[in-house]
């Protein structure tokens, strides 16, 4: 109805009406101008990239998420698949120390004893400290041998199995072998065991330390 009104103000001469005409054409010509920008064209599919920064940090991102999984599922406690540091990396070198009596080193480790007493009392034969030391170091372990390993593994804390390196029951390479043998155990146990590792890397295979 406003249109009409202005075409007929126009057609008629009317100042008013030729002025608000040409607003109307200016506004058109304006909202012509505004118009949607073109999307850009999809190749197979898929826009094109050509941000080379946007794609830099998807990939660090994506790293950054792998290497977080790796580090919660190695320190994750009850972890089974953390791998046991090799042989080599361990010192195979029986301790020898000033402050530990003769008659307390080696097969005669208190802390072994003390540990199987106290874990196997209910066995039929309660198994001694001589005997862990024994299977420590067998080539060939039975099943009571095993048993015994597993027991001290399993059930001595940080102090018990350091207290016991410390007395000569065993080595640290002696030590990674039974983990090997009875295992698998918790992520817990094995980093015990790797923070004592003669080196941080063997072969390019980190080895991860508690």
């Amino acid at each position: 109805m406003v249109a009409t009104m202005v075409a007929t103000m126009v057609m008629m001469g009317n100042p008013l009406g030729r002025f608000m005409g040409n607003a109307m054409v200016d506004r058109g010509t304006a909202c012509a101008k505004r118009e949607r920008p073109r999307r850009r064209r999809r190749i197979d599919g898929r826009m094109p990239v050509t941000n080379i920064a946007v794609v830099d940090a998807d990939k660090r991102r994506e790293q950054a998420r792998r290497e977080c999984a790796d580090r919660n599922r190695l320190e994750d406690p009850w972890a089974l698949d953390v791998p046991v540091g090799p042989d080599e990396a361990f010192s195979d070198t029986s301790v020898e120390a000033d402050d530990v009596a003769p008659r307390n080193r080696g097969p005669n480790s208190p802390t072994i004893g003390a540990l199987l007493r106290a874990k196997c009392c209910g066995w039929p034969r309660m198994p001694a400290a001589a005997e862990c030391y024994e299977a420590m170091r067998t080539e060939a372990p039975t099943r009571r041998h095993l048993a015994i390993l597993s027991t001290v593994i399993g059930e001595g804390n940080a102090f018990d199995i350091v207290n016991a390196w410390h007395e000569g029951a065993f080595t640290w390479r002696q030590l990674a072998r039974a983990m090997r043998t009875t295992g698998p155990w918790t992520s817990e146990k094995v980093r015990l065991l790797n923070r004592f590792a003669n080196v941080g890397e063997y072969n390019g295979q980190p080895i991860w330390n508690a």
